[in-house]
């Protein structure tokens, strides 16, 4: 038997699933033997090779009062907050990169949720993602680029930034922080 693709799937529910049949079209080369002759003829085959339904048990997650569930990341993660530089000037464009890296389901990853100081002028994200679907569980990071200009001078003071997802391992929530 031979792989011919592997696929990550991220259930949207819980409970019982099937998977569809997967086919694949290809054509199979091989040479065969000439009779009466000792040379070898090219031969080309075409076939369809197809996969059974499969059903799987998904389980639920366990209940959360405070989120809404439909969009929990679930994996482990870690979130930094970074600034390209730590004193600014009124007026000047400036930079923040928050990134939540680790292992899970990056497509239910969306922007975080964060309160930013009232005196900045926030423009974004520009969001970009690096992470090996060759992996299982997907391993990598998902960047999010903020602009911002002050209006104040002194030391800005960035607000923290949490970022809730669904453990496997532990079989509970947790929460990154930066």
């Amino acid at each position: 038997s031979y792989i011919i693709q592997k696929v990550h799937i991220f259930p949207l529910r819980a409970g019982s699933l099937t998977l569809d049949e997967a086919e694949v079209e290809t054509v199979i080369h091989f040479k065969k033997e000439v009779s009466g002759s000792d040379s070898l003829q090219a031969v080309h085959f075409p076939a369809t090779i197809r996969s059974i339904p499969r059903s799987i048990e998904v389980k639920s997650l366990p209940r959360l009062s405070s989120s809404n569930q439909s969009d929990m990341a679930v994996g482990r993660f870690n979130i930094t907050l970074r600034s390209d530089k730590k004193i600014y000037s009124p007026g000047e464009l400036a930079e923040v990169n928050v990134t939540i890296s680790g292992k899970g389901n990056w497509p239910m990853i969306g922007d975080p949720s964060i309160q930013w100081p009232s005196s900045l002028q926030v423009m974004g994200p520009e969001t970009t993602e690096k992470y090996d679907a060759s992996t299982f569980p997907l391993k990598g990071e998902k960047t999010f680029l903020y602009k911002f200009i002050t209006t104040d001078t002194g030391i800005i003071k960035f607000p923290e930034i949490s970022f809730r997802y669904f453990d496997p391992e532990s079989y509970d929530f947790r929460e990154a922080r930066s």
